[in-house]
């Protein structure tokens, strides 16, 4: 598993060996790294930009550049870093300069083993928050780009603005298998309110039901309609299937939002898909 980098700023040398002594024990026991140190804050500065660790452990009181000068620059490249502040000097303005720069943590020397090792848990801890959050916000991001470009597949489709080739290729690219087959277009459309937000609404209800089918493409990133695009080998097991997806949907959907669906009709080419998308829009009523 990936270590937290930490980086030691402090001017006693005494100090700085005790802390570096501390923190290699804790490495033991622990997901992090000492990566560096230095003795004030001129020196540290490009070290700490170029290593770019998680947690900095900064004295305060330190000369040619203060413990609060450094952080205050290092938040600009490193806006995430995680910084406890020591210090010698129990005094207010030092813990209010520390909150102002959304300082973690504020120790007064000396420093001992349990308080450390109870600070650099919290800190820590807090981290690995910030790391799954941004890892679910990360597939969030990519769940949202595959719905926008399947939307944007279904539109080209539906109004005939790419070649049989490029359908059959960009449909490879979510899995399904274009060629030869017989194809329906279904929509379902929400009458009483009709924004992005509506539709997009129901990307995860869609999802648990109709992802792990390969016979089909649905997109609900659109103002307009719930798009679903079905085919299969023969007319027969394409029209049941149509039916199940529409059963199916309408239960889902229509206990908390009104659903009316639009079933196209069959066709035989990727070419006629339009034909099918216009007669889908015809049942709902849109000419």
């Amino acid at each position: 598993m990936t270590k937290y980098k930490l980086y030691i700023v402090e001017d006693e040398h005494l100090i700085r060996e005790s802390l570096k002594k501390q923190i290699r024990e804790l490495e033991k026991k622990y997901l992090i790294e000492l990566v560096g140190e230095a003795g004030d804050g001129e020196i540290a500065l490009p070290e700490i930009l170029a290593l770019q660790p998680d947690i900095l452990l900064i004295d305060i009181q330190m000369p040619f550049m203060t413990g609060i000068e450094l952080s205050a620059e290092v938040r600009k490249s490193l806006p995430q870093i995680s910084i406890i502040f020591i210090s010698g000097f129990d005094d207010f303005s030092y813990a209010k300069a520390a909150i102002h720069l959304q300082v973690v943590e504020y120790l007064l020397k000396p420093i001992r083993n349990h308080e450390l090792e109870q600070t650099l848990q919290k800190v820590m801890n807090g981290l690995a928050e910030k790391k799954d959050k941004k890892h679910e916000r990360h597939e969030q991001s990519q769940v949202l780009e595959i719905e926008v470009k399947k939307n944007l597949y279904l539109n080209q489709v539906f109004k005939g603005e790419i070649n049989t080739s490029q359908a059959i290729s960009d449909g490879a690219d979510f899995g399904c298998d274009m060629r030869g087959k017989k194809y329906q277009v279904i929509l379902a459309s929400n009458f009483v309110n009709q924004t992005f937000n509506d539709y997009a609404a129901f990307k995860d209800k869609l999802h648990g039901l109709f992802s792990e089918n390969p016979a089909l493409i649905f997109s609900s990133i659109s103002s307009r309609y719930i798009k679903i695009l079905l085919f299969n080998l023969t007319e027969t097991e394409l029209i049941e299937m149509g039916n199940t997806v529409t059963t199916t949907l309408i239960s889902a959907l229509e206990a908390t939002n009104p659903i009316t669906v639009g079933i196209g009709k069959v066709v035989n080419r990727i070419s006629e898909i339009p034909a099918s998308y216009e007669s889908a829009q015809n049942c709902l009523g849109h000419l």
